[in-house]
């Protein structure tokens, strides 16, 4: 016979999997909700064909697209090649120019440090 709730502490159908407290753990994170990615078998996210994980944020997904592929390419050999921290760099930087709002495809710490 099995233990009832008041020696467990826990209700009878509580038992959970590893991977759907992975699930949960990835759900509560956003990772789960990220575009371009999916669960494995062991609940691990794994990134979709068509898509890239992104170097500087280690956890986003984007569309894989050539210019992705540049971009991504680029934001590693800064990193590695030049050591500037991935916390230096962001994609998409909003910037005005011409009066008019326009995005920068990455920038890092070192750009503004040039700039001024």
């Amino acid at each position: 016979m099995p233990p009832s709730v008041a020696e467990t502490g826990t209700e009878p159908n509580a038992v959970t999997t590893a991977a759907e407290e992975a699930e949960t753990v990835a759900v509560a994170a956003g990772s789960a909700a990220t575009v371009g990615t999916e669960a494995d078998e062991t609940g691990a996210d794994v990134v979709r064909d068509g898509f890239v994980l992104d170097f500087i944020s280690g956890t986003k997904t984007r569309k894989e697209t050539p210019r992705e592929q540049v971009r991504q390419r680029i934001a590693r050999a800064l990193h590695h090649e030049y050591g500037i921290s991935v916390d230096d760099m962001e994609a998409d930087f909003p910037v005005a120019a011409s009066g008019r709002r326009r995005r920068v495809d990455l920038i890092s710490a070192m750009s503004f440090a040039a700039c001024s």
